[in-house]
Parts: structure tokens; sequence; C-alpha cells
């Protein structure tokens, strides 16, 4: 028994880790996301449609190492609870990923078609980036805080949710423009 807990910690720390590579890749998909728009901002839109580019190869290899993750898991070394929230983990911040492309691929395909982005829609969105680009940090924090003072990690947790509470209020005010 101590051997199998001795080796299913070991795997689950080697995932934790593989999770942070994960998020690192959610994270410079956001974060070309947040150039885009200053990009589009400052009517730069051929160097808005290359970072398009970009936000596509890192959620691209966001998603090859979430494969990679979910191969792990299914080997069945980690307890199934924790097994579980290491996937909800996974599977939420690759939909942050996702949905960067998709708003990267929607602006493009605006800039493709010659609309204007009124400027108060666009500072509400270049806003929601910023708080989206603070929570993934956050989050990094947190899963790497996991192993060493999961207290500390939970603590975060709750300061992420209250910056996800600010942005869903920036997105209700950004779908009233449209």
């Amino acid at each position: 028994m101590s051997t199998w807990i001795w080796i299913s910690g070991r795997r689950e720390k080697e995932v934790i880790l593989k999770s942070t590579d994960h998020l690192e890749y959610v994270y410079k998909t956001v974060i070309h996301l947040n150039i885009m728009l200053n990009k589009i901002q400052k009517l730069e839109y051929e160097d808005a449609q290359l970072e398009y580019e970009e936000i596509n190869k890192y959620e691209e290899e966001a998603d090859r190492i979430k494969r990679e993750i979910i191969g792990e898991l299914s080997k069945g070394n980690i307890h199934p609870m924790e097994r579980e929230d290491l996937l909800r983990l996974i599977f939420q911040a690759d939909d942050i990923a996702a949905y960067a492309k998709a708003s990267g691929r929607r602006l493009k395909l605006l800039i493709e078609l010659g609309y204007d982005i009124p400027d108060q829609l666009l500072s509400l969105l270049i806003n929601m980036v910023r708080d989206i680009v603070k929570m993934i940090e956050m989050l990094k924090q947190a899963v790497f805080q996991i192993t060493k003072d999961p207290r500390k990690s939970l603590e975060m947790t709750h300061a992420i949710e209250d910056i996800e509470e600010k942005v869903d209020d920036v997105r209700l005010e950004a779908l009233k423009l449209i």
C-alpha cells in the first residue's frame, strides 16, 4: 500500500507540473489575444491579423499538452477524486484558450470584412482580456502551490473567482453595446 501512495504522489506531482506547462500555453494564447486587441485599437490591422496566427499556435500546443495529461491521468495511478479535479482544471483552462482562439478568429474576420469595432466596445474587450491574463497568472501560481501549500492555493482560487465575477460584469456591459 505504501508503494502505491508513493507512486500515486509522484505521478500526481508530474501531472501537476505538466498542468503548469498547459497553463503557460493557455496564458500565451490569451496574451496574444490581448496584443491583437491592442493592435486593433492602434488601427494596426495587418499586425493584428498576424497575432491570430500566434493565438492559434499556442492554443494548439495547449491542446497537445492537454492530450498528454489526459493520457497520463487515464493510466489510473492517481486517486479518482484527485484525477477528477485535475481533469476539471485542465478542461476549464483549455476552454479559456479555446475561447481566446475563437475570439481572435472573430476579430480577424471583422478586420477582413472591414468592420470598425466601436472604441467603447474595444476598451471593454481589452479590460476583460487584461483581467483574464491576471486570472491565469494567479491560477498558475495556485497550481504551483498545490503541492507546497494547499491552503494558500485555495485562497488564491477565491481571488481568481472575484476577478471572474468582474469579467462577467464587463462582459454584460459589452453585450449591451453589441
